[in-house]
């Protein structure tokens, strides 16, 4: 197969293009920087290919894709994201927000753009992108992060169903705390029900392959998603101001 994985250079992506490798599989991932990926390859990966690619680029994303398919992609994999790294209480980071949603939104909207140009005209394929289990409510302290991953599983529900007659799979997946550089991040002093980034990639292929159009993992983060989901928004409201009024940083504003 012809798998192109953004972000995947280092954290879950790395580890999924690692998974498809050692398959034997073609395997295309873009980055930021050249000696980031050679640092964290082996060299002689004679299925490898690297692209450096900032993602919210839709001309060089299209052409990009496009370049490594030749003309046949199986499988589209969105990756690439950041965390936006605040505190509760404080005011929004417009310039970083502008970056977050940039990067975890639009770079996903140009990403399944990019594949479907190559996959509509072997009406075949299946895209995947990453959300979040976060997606699912605004958690304090991550506005734009939450935002964006909510943004991208809308998005992907509703191709999922646009997309069928061109022969296109659109599935997300929702990790939940992954131990990767964007998930150490984060601000909360505990993060349950950790699971390492391999362990992850094993769970995300494993729900490529069965064509789940939805899937939250790990088993924790799905529960207690599930639960948020259908929670009233008061209640939800509530017990975050609960959970973490200790933890309120407020900034001044002008």
């Amino acid at each position: 197969m012809n798998i192109f994985i953004t972000g995947g250079t280092s954290g879950i992506g790395k580890c999924l293009a690692e998974l498809y490798l050692a398959e034997g599989h073609r395997v295309g991932v873009c980055g930021g920087n050249r000696e980031f990926f050679e640092n964290n390859f082996k060299s002689n990966q004679e299925n490898l290919f690297f692209y450096e690619l900032d993602v919210r680029d839709r001309s060089e994303h299209i052409k990009t894709v496009a370049e490594f398919a030749e003309g046949k992609l199986n499988l589209f994999i969105a990756c690439a994201g950041i965390n936006q790294q605040g505190n509760n209480g404080t005011a929004l980071n417009f310039d970083l927000a502008h970056k977050v949603i940039g990067i975890n939104y639009l770079g996903v909207l140009n990403g399944v753009e990019s594949a479907f140009e190559v996959m509509k005209k072997h009406r075949s394929g299946q895209i995947i992108a990453l959300s979040s289990a976060s997606a699912v409510a605004g958690f304090p302290g991550a506005a734009a992060y939450t935002s964006s991953k909510a943004a991208v599983m809308t998005m992907m529900e509703a191709l999922s169903i646009d997309y069928r007659h061109y022969g296109i799979t659109c599935q997300c997946i929702c990790p939940g705390y992954v131990d990767t550089p964007l998930a150490r991040g984060s601000q909360r002093e505990k993060l349950p029900g950790l699971i390492s980034a391999p362990a992850a990639a094993q769970h995300i292929k494993s729900a490529i392959e069965r064509k789940k159009m939805l899937y939250f993992f790990p088993r924790l983060a799905n529960l207690t998603m599930q639960i948020v989901r259908v929670m009233p928004r008061w209640l939800f409201r509530a017990l975050e101001w609960h959970l973490n009024r200790k933890n309120i940083v407020a900034d001044p504003v002008d």
